[in-house]
């Protein structure tokens, strides 16, 4: 279309109404144009934020900001290429979890977290992830390699060699915790758990994770239990007993691998599902505090063959880290 303003055969109007102007002109009139003009960009701008905030909205179906930590599983070595990648890419979301008040732990674990010498590139990653606010807890194993049950005596060993080679840990990831017991097992991890909070001091963060609702010997014992670790597909088949469900959310974790086998369109909305089956459903669900939700799956990527489903973060971490932020603050995180 043509610019009629600069058109050669364009002709200014004629003023019919000189007065008209003359009060616009006027102190009076100029006050009520210099407000209709605020009101009308008050309206405008008050629909493109309104606008602005629906196209940022990441969970619809979160309207409550609810507190939800996160726990990494990060087993995947720091001088690898994808290692080296994604340590740098948990430094960032540990930045930014500690700049916006959001729980950031991430387990460590070099040699299935027993060794007697330090690894120098696993102390870099520690120091790097320490200075960003992270909170790191020490794998460590009840089972060999085999199956078969370690003597207490060896993992208290490892505890020593935790404190020795990588201070800066500030609690323990206990896994292989026993679900199908009557809690037989309960001496074997009094005696670990003191020796830990003994070495790193009460304030020590101790995980159990027996992957569901463990005996009720067991549930005190630990600061969080992981009361899910499992396939997306059966999470929703997962309800706490009523005992649990009455505690802190903060006391249970859930982990979630293989996330795409949940039925729904989308990773978003996948996420946006667990995480309000986690933190909104108390009644029938987890009441969980903590969580972590991955793509990645049981077959082995390392070359050794040992198949885990955190050698990687999976396809959908930074989708995960917004939702995460959404549940905690309905905003994203800077």
């Amino acid at each position: 279309m043509a610019d009629l303003t600069h058109d050669q055969g364009y002709v200014a109007p004629t003023i019919a109404c000189p007065y008209h102007l003359e009060l616009w002109r006027s102190a009076p009139g100029a006050a009520l144009l210099g407000w209709f003009r605020g009101l009308i960009a008050a309206a405008l701008i008050g629909v493109a934020a309104a606008g602005q905030v629906r196209a940022e909205e990441v969970c619809p179906s979160v309207t409550q900001a609810r507190s939800l930590g996160v726990i990494v599983p990060a087993y995947f070595y720091p001088t690898t290429d994808y290692g080296a990648e994604s340590w740098t890419r948990l430094e960032g979301y540990a930045r930014r979890s500690a700049a916006a008040g959001i729980d950031f732990v991430t387990i460590v674990n070099p040699s299935n977290g027993s060794f007697r010498a330090a690894d120098p590139n696993y102390v870099a990653v520690v120091d790097r992830m320490d200075a960003a606010g992270a909170t790191l807890v020490g794998y460590l194993s009840r089972l060999d390699p085999a199956g078969i049950e370690r003597p207490v005596a060896d993992v208290l060993d490892d505890i020593a060699a935790w404190k020795r080679f990588y201070p800066k840990i500030r609690g323990f990831f206990f896994d292989q915790v026993p679900n199908d017991d009557a809690g037989e097992k309960k001496a074997y991890y009094d005696q670990l758990l003191a020796r830990a909070r003994e070495t790193f001091g009460e304030d020590a963060l101790l995980i159990g994770n027996p992957g569901r609702a463990p005996h009720k010997r067991y549930r005190d014992l630990f600061d969080v239990l992981v009361v899910f670790e499992d396939v997306g597909a059966n999470f929703s088949d997962v309800v706490l007993p009523k005992a649990l469900r009455k505690q802190k959310a903060k006391r249970f974790a859930c982990l979630v691998h293989t996330s795409g086998s949940l039925a729904a369109p989308s990773d978003r909305t996948r996420l946006c599902r667990v995480a309000r089956e986690i933190r909104f459903q108390k009644p029938t669900g987890q009441n969980g505090g903590w969580w972590f939700v991955t793509t990645d799956d049981l077959v082995a990527t390392d070359p050794s063959g040992f198949a885990t489903p955190y050698d990687t973060l999976g396809e959908s971490f930074d989708r995960f880290f917004d939702v995460t932020c959404w549940v905690n603050r309905l905003a994203r995180c800077e």
